[in-house]
């Protein structure tokens, strides 16, 4: 079967489902946690590597989310040097 197959069976949350599940990000966003991929994610899939990017608004916007919540990472195959360039954001 294919994974798409499976994504059609799994139904949209409600709002309110969406809003329960966030509910802790807001309510305690230094007790939470945000995750998100580099490739395909925040910086767009590229035929090759080398030419993939982060947008500056989006550094911004991690940088702005890392001063608000307990911790923001970026999830990566890349080596850590080359996904901190891509991020343009510190450790």
């Amino acid at each position: 079967m294919s994974s798409a197959g499976i994504l059609r069976r799994v139904p949209a949350p409600t709002d309110e489902e969406l809003a329960e599940t966030l509910r802790p990000l807001i309510a305690e966003p230094s007790r939470a946690a945000i995750f998100c991929d580099i490739d395909g994610t925040i910086a767009p899939i590229v035929d090759r590597p080398e030419d993939s990017h982060v947008r500056d608004e989006v550094s911004r916007l991690l940088g702005s989310l890392g001063r608000r919540y307990g911790l923001v990472a970026c999830v990566s195959g890349r080596s850590v040097a080359e996904a901190r360039r891509l991020v343009g954001v510190g450790a």
